[in-house]
């Protein structure tokens, strides 16, 4: 089955059902939807419904089984987000590595 694995700035991580590009275009389609708007994915293993708030997220790997540790390519997202007042805004980039 395919799977992704959804990291997070805090450390947390969620493995969800779906190809790479399909989770990837699913997280870079709410960015772009506002700041309040989640992704939303079957969690894999409960098939539960989990929304992910894409500006939180660090890394995303995509994989065939969860015993092939390392296995697939991993996107680092960095997306713009908002400034506070004397705060500076991130810059958006992802990088396949």
């Amino acid at each position: 089955m395919t799977h992704a694995e959804i990291r997070l700035g805090n450390g947390d991580v969620y493995t969800v059902e779906g190809t790479l590009d399909e989770v990837e275009r699913g997280l870079s389609d709410a960015a772009r939807s506002g700041q309040a708007r989640l992704a939303w994915f079957k969690e894999r293993g409960t098939a539960e419904s989990i929304g992910i708030n894409p500006a939180h997220v660090a890394a995303l790997r995509g994989g065939e089984t969860s015993d092939r540790a390392g296995a697939g390519p991993v996107l680092r997202f960095r997306f713009r987000a908002k400034a506070e007042v004397g705060e500076k805004a991130g810059f958006g980039a992802i990088d396949a590595g």
